[in-house]
This record gives structure tokens, C-alpha cells and sequence, in this order.
């Protein structure tokens, strides 16, 4: 059956792996699935996040209409014209608010919590998104620029 095994350690008729074998194949896929891990766990947030920058450039848009004919942005999402669909991975605060780091606090039009905790995105007056918390960490890992 395993014939590339046969005389190995003396034994002609070796049919199966050693307990050891099996030991060293199982730590080495343990490490590989430890290494790919962090990247997946970030890969995954990206695509989750995708949804939130639809919604969130989606209510920029008609922010930007509402600005044209009122001179200002509006202050919920009530008072713009748009149907923004419920997203599944995010808690969305449409009203506009403000936000900081450290620095002088940077006016928002909406923001999107992610349900997993962590991490909240915010669209900018400018519609630059941004993410929380400000020391970077799992934002700067998601590709998204400091705050």
C-alpha cells in the first residue's frame, strides 16, 4: 500500500505512518493554519467592510445633493432623499456628529459600528472614510489610512 515507505527502520511489511509521522504532519499544518489565520481574519473584515463603504458613499451622495439646495448638510438621515439598504455586519448612526483623536474633532456625517466590536467607520464631510480607534492597530491593518 505504502510502498515508499517499505524498509524503513528494518520493517518490510510497513503498511501505515507511525504515530510520529502522523505527530510532525499535524504540528506542521497546525503552524501553516496559526500563520494564515491574522491575514484571513483581516481579509475577511475588508470584505465585510465593503458593505459599509457602499452604504456610507451611497448617503455621501445624497448628503452632497442636500448640501447643493440647502447649503449645509443634513443633520439625519430623514431628511435626504435616499433608501439605504440595512447592513448586516455594521450598526449605522446616520446622524452627523463629530470625531476625534487626540487632535481637534473632525466633523462626521455618519458612522457604521462594526457588530463584531472593535472598529467603527466614519464618513467625513470631505467623503474620506475613516476608522476607530485612532492608534491604528486592526484599521491600519484593513487598509485604511490613520485618522
Amino acid at each position: 500500500m505504502w510502498t515508499f515507505c517499505k524498509g524503513i527502520r528494518g520493517r518490510e511489511n510497513q503498511d501505515a505512518f507511525s504515530v510520529m509521522e502522523i505527530s510532525v504532519v499535524l504540528l506542521l499544518l497546525a503552524t501553516l493554519a496559526a500563520l494564515t489565520f491574522p491575514s484571513f481574519s483581516n481579509l475577511m473584515k475588508r470584505g465585510k467592510n465593503q458593505e459599509a463603504t457602499e452604504v456610507l458613499l451611497a448617503v455621501y451622495i445624497a448628503q452632497k445633493d442636500y448640501q447643493i439646495d440647502n447649503s449645509m448638510f443634513a443633520a439625519s438621515l430623514v431628511d435626504l432623499d435616499v433608501e439605504v439598504p440595512t447592513p448586516r455586519h455594521f450598526t449605522p448612526n446616520y446622524t452627523a456628529s463629530t470625531a476625534s483623536c487626540g487632535g481637534s474633532p473632525v466633523n462626521t456625517l455618519a458612522r457604521m459600528a462594526a457588530t463584531d466590536g472593535g472598529y467603527t467607520l466614519h464618513l467625513r464631510e470631505n467623503g474620506s472614510i475613516v476608522c476607530t480607534p485612532c492608534p491604528g492597530g486592526i484599521c491600519q491593518k484593513m487598509g485604511y489610512d490613520p485618522f
